[in-house]
């Protein structure tokens, strides 16, 4: 994990009186060789570098040595340090009405740092003079405005207008040859030079036909000048005709992957050309139990010239019936429950229960319509057991008929930072499905009263209101309650320690730091402490570490204590880190001193595990480091052998690809799906019982990009 503490930007004064140009922020460069040369001078994570003298300044271009990252050292040198950004503020930005539904607005800071508005909301830093941001549109074509905006502590929030683009106005005699109507739809290509449009291709793109100039892999909209606009693509109208539908006034019609909401009276749709497939799902009415069945025709049609293009659904109302599906129940090794868990049976407006056996189970269900079956937890001498739900689509099981119960133990977790990026509030978290909230960080400096670094937690409040406020407190403390009593969050643990570390105990007593966290942790009602150590101080032995938390434990029985460790070769075997081969871990692992290890399974690459646990080479089949999704399993094969059976293991990886440095999966061969790719890992552990779940870095990162992690991994962890 990283600390991200407030930066301010660098101002750099030259003596002499010939114009220097300032450090412009990194970039990936990888495909234009050359770009960066010695002596060359960027701006990376708030830090001025400065590419090394040849033979290093070869590698300088390359993303693997991005100057922040794991082998950025290698071939660029640190010229600065950052320092804390002097204010934050979070801006309320009313979006222009004609804004595209697929544009982002960022702001870009003055280091080269993404800030990207969601929920109409963004967090920005700035200095005492004031920061400059740069405006920019993703995701559309036209123009917003205005480009620039200075925030300071009184500065308005921008008010923002959108320009849709020009219909291109090249005309179509400027293209070569015969304008064909059938060209294929633009794809993205893949890498440069080997994927690649040629010179004179046709492709479709945004209901027009373009042609390349020359070789190229960029949109046709990109402005580069490669392409020629040559005419607007067809267009067909689909009329959509409906009978038989009684009871409903609309319904959603699916074409290709959008999908369209159409009136019983019918519809007429404009579409671009191309080849459609037509689906509409099976509507059902549980309130007089009947269903209107659709027949569509033609269910699939090609769109290849102006026109009209006839669609007609026609619905069969028939009563629905009740039908019996099979399912197996599995209840957890040693249990016997009494009484017998209950099984809700619902969906389109139908409920239903029925208790569930062990064994075979015939459940009684609506013969149309989408269903869901949900068991039940129950309790065997104060442990709670849990299971899978099953899905039921027209009385037929999607992906399998087991309910399998076992301990409520597997955990989806997310670092929360608390005064940088987006913060996100921890019933927001529990609600997209994560189960353990870790703000980050807490400052525990010898016997000083903990604190939140910065003393702010801004997801709750502003920088002009204090995390010790007790209004401030009163709020986090009602938020834990609501996340707990309605989203299932387990427990809050504030995190110490990151690259800059804030653990440092500096000689006090033990059980006078001890005291303090104990009290911090009361104060918000959070559940226990979680040790992201890195860099620690002289002080902070593995010894040091077990007496500390030793008397956690004294002080509060209960604490729910995790670690999140690296992992490195040490000796010729995976191991636990702290960093690079320090192991201040182990003895308190070693005693089963913690509840989860949250192991970040990113940044120090190059350890290739193999399927059994050991260490291999890049060669060796089935053998995988931290680019590969696949290391999530072998690895946990590796800890496995040195984890007390009582500490779960909790494989963690980076929210977005900018959470981490180049070792991640965000990197390697599972780099086009990584998503797909880790949610498959995880649930190849599903059956081991010491596999405990996943975690990510960072949580306010996974909110920006539409909690693409939680939605990928939360199915495959919950059940």
């Amino acid at each position: 994990m990283k600390t991200k503490i407030k930066l301010i930007s660098i101002s750099i004064i030259f003596s002499t009186a010939t114009a220097i140009a300032s450090p412009q922020p990194w970039e990936d460069k990888t495909e234009i060789l050359k770009t960066y040369k010695a002596g060359t001078e960027v701006i990376d994570n708030g830090i001025i570098y400065q590419c090394k003298p040849w033979p290093y300044s070869e590698w300088c271009q390359s993303a693997a040595y991005r100057p922040s990252g794991m082998y950025g050292a290698n071939s660029w040198e640190k010229k600065s340090d950052p320092q804390p950004l002097d204010q934050q503020r979070t801006l309320t930005i009313a979006l222009p009405d004609n804004l595209p539904n697929n544009a982002i607005i960022e702001f870009i800071d003055p280091n080269g740092g993404i800030h990207k508005v969601a929920n109409n909301q963004v967090t920005l830093t700035y200095a005492k003079g004031g920061s400059d941001y740069t405006i920019k549109l993703e995701g559309g074509t036209g123009e917003v405005s205005p480009t620039n905006y200075t925030v300071t502590e009184t500065s308005k929030s921008p008010v923002l207008s959108y320009k849709e683009a020009p219909t291109p106005p090249a005309p179509a005699t400027q293209c070569k040859g015969e304008v064909p109507s059938d060209a294929p739809e633009w794809k993205k290509p893949s890498a440069w030079p080997n994927d690649h449009y040629d010179g004179n291709t046709f492709v479709s793109y945004k209901n027009g036909i373009w042609q390349a100039k020359w070789w190229t892999n960029s949109a046709p909209d990109s402005g580069d000048g490669s392409w020629t606009y040559c005419q607007s693509q067809t267009l067909g109208t689909l009329n959509v005709t409906v009978s038989g539908l009684n009871d409903f006034n609309q319904f959603p019609l699916k074409l290709n992957d959008k999908t369209y909401t159409i009136s019983k009276n019918g519809a007429k749709l404009q579409l671009g050309k191309g080849n459609y497939n037509a689906t509409v799902d099976t509507i059902v009415n549980v309130y007089d139990m009947h269903a209107y069945l659709p027949t569509i025709t033609p269910s699939s049609f090609t769109i290849d010239k102006k026109g009209d293009y006839p669609l007609n659904i026609a619905f069969n109302e028939k009563a629905i019936g009740i039908k019996s599906i099979g399912a197996q129940v599995e209840f957890a090794e040693g249990t016997s429950p009494n009484p017998l868990p209950i099984a809700t049976i619902a969906g389109e407006g139908y409920s239903a229960s029925q208790q569930l056996k062990s064994n075979n189970n015939d459940i009684k269900i609506p013969e149309y319509g989408s269903y869901t079956i949900t068991p039940a937890s129950y309790n065997v001498d104060g442990k709670k057991y849990v299971a899978n739900s099953l899905n039921v689509i027209d009385a037929m099981l999607i992906n399998g008929n087991k309910i399998k119960y076992q301990p409520d133990n597997r955990v989806l977790a997310g670092y929360m930072p608390v005064s940088w990026n987006q913060p996100v509030k921890i019933s927001e978290a529990a609600k997209q499905g994560y189960n353990i909230a870790l703000p980050s960080f807490i400052i525990v400096d010898g016997g000083k009263p903990v604190k939140f670094v910065d003393d702010h937690f801004l997801a709750y409040s502003t920088w002009n209101n204090s995390a010790s406020d007790p209004q401030v407190i009163e709020k986090i403390k009602t938020d834990i309650e609501l996340a707990k009593t309605q989203y299932g969050l387990k427990y809050v643990l504030a995190s110490i320690g990151g690259e800059r570390n804030t653990f440092n105990p500096a000689g006090a007593p033990t059980q006078l730091v001890a005291d303090q966290v104990i009290s911090f942790l009361k104060t918000y009602n959070f559940d226990g402490i979680d040790f992201d150590l890195e860099v620690v101080p002289r002080d902070v032995t593995k010894e040091y570490l077990v007496e500390f938390i030793e008397a956690l434990k004294a002080e509060m029985p209960n604490i729910i204590i995790s670690g999140a460790p690296q992992v490195n070769n040490v000796g010729g075997t995976l191991q636990y880190v702290n960093t690079q081969t320090d192991q201040v871990y182990n003895a308190a692992i070693e005693k089963g001193l913690f509840n989860y290890l949250f192991v970040q399974e990113y940044n120090t690459g190059g350890n290739y595990v193999c399927a059994d646990g050991s260490l291999g080479t890049k060669t060796q089949a089935g053998c995988y480091d931290q680019t590969s999704a696949k290391f999530i399993i072998n690895s946990f094969y590796a800890l496995k052998k040195i984890t007390p059976k009582n500490t779960l293991i909790i494989a963690g990886q980076p929210a977005t690809a900018s959470a981490a440095g180049a070792a991640t999966v965000y990197n390697g061969a599972d780099k086009d799906d990584p998503y797909n790719a880790m949610a498959n890992a995880y649930k190849a552990l599903s059956n081991e019982p010491q596999f405990g779940g996943a975690m990510t870095w960072e949580l306010s990162l996974d909110a920006t990009n539409n909690y693409q992690f939680i939605k990928s991994i939360k199915p495959v962890i919950s059940n």
